[in-house]
């Protein structure tokens, strides 16, 4: 599953944009992505990983809590914060290969773009969107070449 952090407060002076919390409507949108995911019974996380921004780690916190993940589980991946396209890609295919229902939380365009790639339908997710592809993978590291194999089963947000 990808998700887009939910929204944010703006980017002012004196604040480090890493550092942005979420807005009220955008811890609301992230308990509404949690509620979905508890009660959509096709969604199996088990994984959750995450940008390290502020707005992403929370809202990758309550993506946990939809998923019964600890949030002590929660992987954060500084390199997911402003990461192009190729690194994005590179860390999705350094996972473990028992790595399965994975929840991948970060930011756009990169999300975005690689929900594109994979499934190739057009998808622009709106913060605190989501969209659950399914992938026939034998191991993560064959995703470089997954262009257009994946299948979009849920969409939340976009």
């Amino acid at each position: 599953m990808l998700v887009r952090h939910a929204e944010a407060v703006p980017t002012t002076r004196g604040r480090a944009d890493h550092a942005r919390s979420l807005t009220a409507a955008g811890a609301a949108d992230a308990l509404a992505l949690s509620q979905w995911l508890t009660v959509d019974r096709e969604v199996r996380l088990s994984h959750v990983l995450t940008s390290t921004a502020a707005r992403a780690t929370t809202t990758a916190e309550y993506v946990a809590i939809g998923a019964g993940i600890p949030a002590g589980e929660i992987a954060r991946e500084l390199r997911l914060y402003n990461s192009d396209f190729g690194t994005f890609l590179d860390l999705l295919a350094g996972r473990d290969d028992d790595v399965s229902g994975l929840a991948v939380v970060g930011h756009n365009p990169t999300i975005s773009q690689v929900a594109t790639w994979l499934t190739a339908e057009p998808i622009e997710l709106s913060t605190g969107g989501a969209v659950q592809v399914e992938l026939q993978l034998e191991r993560w590291s064959d995703i470089t070449a997954a262009r257009g194999l994946g299948r979009s089963l849920a969409r939340r947000g976009d």
